[in-house]
This record gives C-alpha cells, structure tokens and sequence, in this order.
C-alpha cells in the first residue's frame, strides 16, 4: 500500500460506502471478475491505494472508499459482484460510454437503495443481465426511474432474488420495447405485491418471459399487464409458477399467445387459481 499523490478530493470522485458488522474484517471491495480493475483507483479514508481487490479494515462499522476511474470503459460487468458488505454509492459515476453491466451488483447483499445511481447515463447499455441478482436487502428501485434503458436488449435475471423488494414503480417510464430476453427478471421476489411500474411497458418485441415472475409470492392479480402485447413471446414456461397468493389471471385475457411455444408450468403452484 502507499500514499496517494495528491490529497484532494477529484470532483468526480465515488464513494463506496461498506459496512462491516462481522469478526471477518477482510471484505470485497470489488468484483473478482471485473476485467477493468487496472481502470479504477481504490483509497482508503486515510488516503491510501488499495492494490488488491479485498481489504483488512481490522474493526467493524461503516467504511468510506474513495473510487476515481482514470480512464473511460465500456464493460461495467461483475463491477462489484460479491461486494455483501456495499450498502450505497454517493456521488455520479460517469458510465455513459457502458454498454455491459451484467452482474454489476450481483449478490450485494447488502445493498439498501439504489438512490445513488439515479443520475447514471446508461443511455447506450444492451444488456442488464444479473445487475441487482441477489440484492437482497434492496426494498424499491426508485432511484432508477430516470434511466434511459432503450437500447437494452437483455433484462434477465435482473433483479432475481431480490427478496425486498416490495413495489417496482421506479421502472414505470422504462422504454423496453427492444427488450428481447425478460427471463427470470424477478424471480424470487419474494415480497412484491403489485406490477403497477409495468403497466406501460412495450413488450412486443421480446421473446423470452419464462420464470419472469416465479415466486413471487406475494402477487395477487396480475392486471397490470393486461395491455402487455405478447404475440412474439415463444416461451412463458413457469413464468407465473409459484405465485401462491395469485388470486385470478384476468388480466391476460387479451393476451395474443398464438405463435408462443412454450407453456409448461406457467402457473404451476398457484393453489389459489385451481377449483376442486
């Protein structure tokens, strides 16, 4: 380790925020897959380079990391996979030139809010694949009802496991309607209770919706998606399985599922749609 050249704050500089609360004091600060670690600067509070990508901060408690980024990059994926310990991000990371974030955020366990990326330009991103998988603390998306997602192709598994959350009204302006792949999107969200940010959504192009919303256990109608124009969809296979707590499927009366190919399991487990 070794002092950092200069003392001063860069104006774009991010600030990683972790919070320690195990014995284990040796935390990930970065992804171990992320291919532009030679890009990024890490400082700790005291002003040091960080080297490597986990660190001994010997004590518990909330952690402050200065990033700064020296040079533009395009692939943003596994950033910060199996960072548990990153609660927030402050300040505005320039990634307007990305069009990779896969796995971004995945397993970030303790990421709370999203709050910190609502000014991100990822106007040119393609694919979202596994961004916030696993964030299992993270209880609404808010802070990403900005984002500009028109060029994404790919929204699978997005925020599968994302056991929190609880209404996905942040993404009620998202532009999908390039999205192709919608797999597992919300798998696992264990506690959503409504679709109503979905409502809107242009989904006609896409192809692939299987497992969309399995496990969701707290959903209990699915009207929101009434409007949804699904004719190039070829597979829905468990895309409502498991949802217990679904009460009717009147929504998708009006579904155009003639070309599809795949339907096995859509709504396997839904004990409240069967009549004995």
């Amino acid at each position: 380790m070794k002092k950092s050249n200069s003392g001063k704050k860069e104006q774009n500089d991010i600030i990683l925020v972790y919070e320690i609360k195990e014995k284990d004091t040796v935390i990930r600060l970065i992804g171990k897959e992320f291919k532009e670690r030679s890009k990024i600067d890490l400082y700790t509070e005291d002003n040091i380079l960080i080297n490597t990508d986990e660190y001994n901060f010997n004590r518990t408690g909330i952690i402050s990391i200065r990033m700064v980024i020296k040079e533009n990059f395009n692939d943003f994926g596994h950033m910060f996979h199996g960072c548990k310990n990153l609660i927030r991000i402050e300040g505005i990371m320039n990634v307007s030139n990305g069009t990779y974030f896969d796995h971004m955020f995945c397993d970030c366990s303790s990421l709370q809010n999203v709050d910190g990326l609502k000014n991100w330009d990822v106007s040119n991103a393609e694919t979202f694949e596994c961004m916030f998988y696993g964030c299992k603390s993270l209880q609404n998306v808010d802070g990403l009802k900005n984002w500009d997602v028109s060029k994404g192709k790919n929204f699978g598994y997005m925020f599968s496991d994302c056991y929190a959350l609880q209404n996905v009204d942040g993404l009620k302006n998202w532009d999908v309607s390039e999205g192709i792949i919608f797999d597992l999107m919300f798998f696992y969200c264990k506690s959503l209770k409504n679709l109503n940010g979905l409502k809107n959504w242009q989904v006609s192009y896409a192809k692939y919706f299987q497992n969309m919303f399995e496990n969701c256990f707290s959903l209990q109608n699915v009207d929101e998606l009434k409007d949804w124009k699904v004719s190039n969809g070829e597979d829905f296979e468990n895309m409502f399985a498991g949802c217990s707590s679904l009460k009717n499927i009147n929504g998708l009366n009006n579904w155009n599922i003639s070309n599809e190919k795949k339907f096995i399991g859509m709504f396997y487990g839904c004990i409240n749609l069967y009549k004995f």
